[in-house]
């Protein structure tokens, strides 16, 4: 596992955040959390994948704004601020957040970290 420098608290909060997200928005009948890193020339490359729900396309940017949700309390429950506490957390440390998804099949959640 890669050295981090950086506040327990902070980066506790970004992988709960994560991965309650992938379980929370996981229909499937099977739900499956992926976590893996890389070690990259001047980064840590973690990734967060899950089987569930899926973003559409033109949603992928709005999921970090503060207060914007996609889902109504009703279907999942949630403040919408999970996200953007993560990339604020994650631009803390210098590094980049983003996602890759499938409508419907699954999400995975890039984010780097200095080494």
């Amino acid at each position: 596992m890669p050295n981090i420098e950086a506040h327990s608290t902070l980066i506790n909060n970004l992988f709960d955040n994560l991965i309650e997200n992938a379980i929370k928005y996981n229909d499937s009948e099977n739900p499956t959390v992926t976590i893996d890193y890389e070690t990259l020339e001047q980064n840590y490359l973690f990734k967060i994948s899950d089987n569930g729900i899926g973003i559409k396309p033109e949603f992928k940017e709005l999921i970090f704004v503060v207060f914007k949700r996609l889902h109504t309390q009703e279907h999942y429950q949630g403040t919408g601020i999970g996200l953007s506490i993560c990339k604020r957390i994650v631009e803390k440390y210098d590094g980049n957040i983003w996602v890759e998804s499938e409508y419907g099949k699954g999400s995975t959640f890039f984010f780097t970290i200095p080494r």
